[in-house]
């Protein structure tokens, strides 16, 4: 089975140990390698080596990993060149499994070891495995026997790359993808997302500019910034009391503002929803509760924050790629700096004579929610580039030469209704997140239902097609199985969300292909940095090839891009904390 991979000349497995370094790059110890055609092995202790890697990096080289993003780093630490062509296990297992792994394993994060235990494959024990693992992580020196153990440690990893390769090709080989789009069959598709392991490594490798001194600042005074803010921030809402949040009197500022009809309420008791998401949910309905939103996030986000930042002064953490079942990212929300609450997003700044730029796609679940159910009322509304108000325009609610700036009411309440959309929302959301009566809310459910009818059916088919296959897929390859039990909701949001992740995987892979420093991806965005004089060429092409991405998986269809440029001393901002960052500002100059 492997000796039968076309196209390679040299088929590697590869396997190295580090000491990882909080923040920063990691100190690389050794590395293990097997070519399977020759038989060849390769064992490298970190004084030897070198400034070339062992086999070559280019096309005619798989290179089989089980977590590419972990060898990547030692490679990019040691100055190596990346592999062009990776065969990442890791992520073929979650592939395979997901969405059914056994529950004892899925606490595991996928490890090796838990994909070895899935294939019923014998490989290095449990305990064992973590001690080695502990010995790297204390990082040297070593003595002799150390050194020996960790080599063979390296070597047992190796060693179980070939099996599991064995068990998985079967798989890869017997996957394709439906539809129109770009079909990558196969090898091909795992070897496509080996290249978004690629541009992670490098996300990871590069890391996120952050203002140390500012940061060093709201921290030394966390405390005195939490009591100033809540007790400016509370004078609209009237609902803390001693800094302490209370449910009564949050209860009686909904009421006095005619919101309180309508919030989404616990189980247990009935008690109003204050959680991340609801207020999230309900800020976007209501935007006066954006700040309080943000005060609600101010205490955890300053007691808890745990931003990752290497001796550079950068914010380095694993990207956790492929973390979700619709193949989304899913970084730690506390050490990732775009995790905790939006106004800590201010202490992202460019480098003395750098530029940062935030590139998004617009609208892009409802672009592809479009183009796969081929909707063309609501294709017209993406291309209209403003489609929340073109839905309040079809159903009466605004006047068509509304905009942004006129109608930002509706416009937010077409956002929440056309968003809803692919998540099933029914009426009584509707109504919650929109602020609209019951009797409101069911008439434009009724509009929408109408108005964008292919979309709905389409839908509807979505969950049939997942319930009768027991699987979704995209067209590139990602699936989710479908197990007993599941949500029908849940299926009628994964192609959007894992097309979405196609899609900005494309885009990112494409970017560091044409030489674009990527420092971050932000679920449909991405973060850049380049000189200052060259930001703007390399916004220019960033966009071309975000566009390009999306018309590679939509089938020729290109979902535009928005770009923030940020030069150097400015900081970035994202909007929805502004206004809680310029106050921690200026609490911090009066307390200093």
């Amino acid at each position: 089975m492997i000796a039968d991979l076309p196209g390679f000349d040299q088929v590697v497995a590869l396997d190295t140990e580090y000491t990882p370094v909080d923040g920063g790059h990691p100190i690389p110890i050794c590395l293990s390698a097997y070519e399977f055609r020759s038989g060849t092995w390769v064992r490298l202790w970190q004084d030897e080596l070198g400034a070339e890697p062992p086999f070559p990096t280019g096309d005619r080289t798989l290179h089989v990993m089980y977590n590419f993003t972990a060898e990547a780093s030692f490679y990019l630490a040691c100055g190596w060149p990346l592999p062009a062509r990776v065969l990442d296990l890791m992520v073929e297992f979650r592939n395979h499994t997901n969405k059914a792994l056994p529950k004892h394993l899925k606490q595991q994060r996928y490890r090796l070891l838990d994909a070895s235990e899935y294939f019923d494959l014998r490989t290095i024990d449990a305990v064992e495995k973590h001690d080695l693992q502990m010995l790297a992580v204390r990082g040297g020196p070593y003595t002799n026997q150390e050194r020996i153990d960790l080599q063979d440690y390296c070597d047992s990893d190796v060693r179980a790359l070939w099996p599991l390769l064995e068990r998985l090709l079967i798989h890869i080989r017997t996957r394709h993808a439906a539809g129109p789009g770009s079909p990558r069959r196969g090898l091909a598709q795992a070897l496509h997302r080996g290249l978004y392991m690629n541009a992670v490594a490098h996300m990871e490798h590069n890391g996120v500019p952050i203002d140390v001194p500012t940061r060093a600042r709201i921290m030394a005074h966390r405390e005195e910034v939490i009591a100033h803010l809540i007790a400016q921030g509370d004078r609209q809402y009237d609902v803390y009391r001693d800094g302490i949040f209370q449910d009564g009197l949050f209860r009686n500022y909904l009421e006095r503002n005619n919101i309180l009809d309508g919030w989404p309420r616990t189980d247990i008791r009935g008690r109003l929803k204050t959680d991340k998401d609801t207020m999230k949910a309900q800020a976007r309905a209501h935007p006066q509760l954006e700040d309080l939103r943000q005060l609600l996030l101010l205490r955890s986000a300053l007691r808890d924050n745990s931003v990752v930042v290497g001796s550079d002064d950068r914010n380095r953490t694993s990207l956790f790629p492929f973390g979700t079942a619709t193949g989304r990212n899913s970084p730690s929300t506390s050490e990732f700096i775009f995790g905790p609450s939006s106004w800590l997003r201010g202490l992202i700044k460019p480098t003395e004579g750098h530029a940062l730029a935030y590139i998004d796609y617009s609208v892009q679940e409802i672009a592809i929610a479009g183009c796969l159910s081929g909707d063309p009322e609501l294709l017209k509304a993406v291309e209209s580039g403003e489609p929340y108000l073109a839905l309040m325009h079809r159903a009466g609610l605004v006047p068509e030469w509304a905009t942004k700036a006129t109608h930002k009411t509706e416009r937010g309440i077409g956002k929440v209704a056309m968003l809803g959309m692919g998540y099933g929302m029914q009426v009584p959301s509707l109504a919650a997140g929109t602020g609209l009566s019951m009797v409101q809310a069911q008439s434009l459910f009724r509009q929408l239902k109408k108005i964008y009818d292919p979309f709905y059916q389409w839908s509807q088919q979505v969950i049939d097609t997942g319930l009768l296959r027991r699987e979704l897929r995209t067209y590139c390859g990602w699936r989710a199985r479908v197990v007993d039990g599941v949500k029908p909701n849940t299926l009628r949001n994964f192609p959007a969300q894992a097309h979405g992740a196609e899609i900005l995987r494309h885009a990112c892979a494409l970017l560091v292909a044409h030489g674009v420093r990527l420092l971050a991806p932000i679920h449909d965005a991405v973060l850049i940095e380049a000189p200052v004089e060259e930001i703007d060429a390399q916004v220019e092409l960033a966009r071309r090839l975000m566009a390009r991405a999306s018309a590679e998986i939509l089938n020729g269809f290109e979902i535009l891009t928005d770009a923030e440029v940020v030069r150097y001393p400015d900081r970035y901002m994202d909007d929805r904390g502004e206004h809680i960052w310029a106050l921690v500002m200026e609490v911090l100059t009066q307390l200093t």
